[in-house]
């Protein structure tokens, strides 16, 4: 998927329309048009803006794979399935993550006594 495939999807689950990305990212509509039907290609500070804008990421709209030499084959794999996700899925996993992480923090910290162990 190219960048103005990509810039599509994030607009389209971002809420947003064309004229509304454009307005946001200061260019023409047709401009947005452009990039979407792959006629044209945003500079690299309008493609950080419009993933601003879309709640994505530059790498998202970039294609660019996650690259991360020292972690297991597994977390790499999973890395890149969560980078593909809409930014909303991503935003809920996060708050997922967060949750056990924080509560798993807290059985760490739990004190043994008599009646937990």
């Amino acid at each position: 998927m190219g960048i103005g495939e990509k810039i599509k999807e994030a607009r389209i689950k971002a809420g947003l329309s064309q004229k509304k990305l454009a307005d946001i990212v200061g260019v023409k509509q047709s401009a947005v048009a452009a990039w979407e039907g792959g006629r044209n290609q945003p500079d690299p500070s309008t493609t950080k803006a419009i993933a601003i804008a879309c709640n994505a990421t530059t790498d998202y709209l970039l294609s660019m794979p996650v690259n991360y030499p020292t972690l297991p084959d597994n977390i790499k794999d999973l890395a890149e399935q969560l980078a593909s996700l809409a930014p909303s899925d991503r935003a809920v996993l996060e708050k997922v993550m967060a949750a056990m992480l924080a509560r798993d923090g807290e059985k760490k910290k739990a004190v043994p006594t008599s009646q937990n162990g």
